[in-house]
């Protein structure tokens, strides 16, 4: 099921995500970071949704893939966004992360608008 090979990873990247900002936030991925801007661009990239816009699978399995990328892009943008307070700023990271988070809740929207 590509479904649960997807989500796992998003939940084994907040996994990482979460041990890093632990151990320094500013080690977090960065758009502009020569080391990590690839990665970065591949947690934000809207090609991750592509399971919610395939017709060929059953509605229940791209909803549920809905639901679990809301709740893994949700701890995404909390991780970058709580070192604020401390007067770090990842404001083109958080600008992706939110694109990315009303992606998916368009997708999940013309979803439920299916059933």
């Amino acid at each position: 099921m590509r479904f649960v090979a997807t989500y796992t990873k998003a939940v084994r990247a907040i996994e990482v995500l979460r041990k890093i900002a632990a151990e320094d936030v500013l080690r977090l991925p960065r758009l502009e970071s020569p080391q990590s801007a690839a990665m970065m661009a591949r947690m934000i990239s809207s090609k991750n949704l592509d399971i919610l816009r395939n017709d060929g699978l059953p509605l229940d399995q791209r909803m549920n893939a809905g639901n679990g990328f809301t709740t893994s892009t949700k701890a995404m943008l909390m991780l970058y966004a709580e070192p604020e307070s401390k007067g770090i700023h990842f404001d083109r990271e958080i600008v992706g992360i939110v694109n990315l988070l009303a992606q998916v809740a368009g997708q999940s929207t013309q979803l439920s608008s299916s059933t």
